[in-house]
């Protein structure tokens, strides 16, 4: 599961508080990252694809769509929900307990309190893949006409977690997850 939370941290990351995103990096195709709605069980869709132009049409190659989920899917009463990531960041000094749940410091009303949390994992399952120029798209999951899964294919769902994990790898080293990579807003 180290790898879907990997996954999450790095689209949240390449996706930002926007809905579509542009990344360029000198000397490939650019990268596309995009909120593209929810699923049938109501979770969040985020499509990563390198797009290019050809004869008019927008390629994508590869496209991955990754399903967000998140455990627990809303925090209890009275607390704020953080990822396990962002706790990680959180300085020590700053992190505590208060009745043996996990709390930080943060500033109420001008004083500085100590706030309960609840700390979710966040996961992002990739879910398909398409490649246009191959006209080429796989499902890991086989859906019902509301949308939910009613079966997996195991080989599918293997093969593309380790394609996206390498593809991940590949970003970093070309550029697209440095802060000096050009990022365009698109929505």
């Amino acid at each position: 599961m180290k790898t879907y939370e990997h996954f999450a941290t790095t689209l949240k990351a390449l996706l930002g508080d926007d809905q579509a995103v542009r990344i360029t990096a000198s000397g490939f195709m650019p990268l596309s990252v995009e909120s593209i709605g929810k699923s049938g069980d109501g979770r969040d869709l985020i499509a990563i694809s390198h797009t290019s132009v050809q004869n008019g049409d927008l390629m994508r190659d590869p496209e991955i769509v990754f399903e967000l989920i998140q455990y627990p899917a809303s925090p209890p009463d009275g607390m704020r929900l953080i990822t396990r990531a962002e706790w990680r960041k959180t300085h020590r000094d700053y992190r505590g307990e208060i009745n043996g749940q996990p709390a930080i410091l943060e500033l109420d009303a001008g004083k500085t309190v100590l706030s309960p949390v609840c700390i979710a994992e966040i996961h992002a399952e990739p879910i398909s893949f398409r490649s246009d120029y191959a006209a080429t798209r796989q499902e890991v999951y086989r859906y019902d006409d509301a949308g939910r899964r009613t079966a997996v294919y195991p080989q599918r769902k293997s093969e593309l977690r380790s394609f996206a994990r390498m593809w991940f790898r590949n970003l970093k080293h070309q550029g697209f997850l440095d802060r000096d990579a050009k990022r365009e807003v698109l929505a």
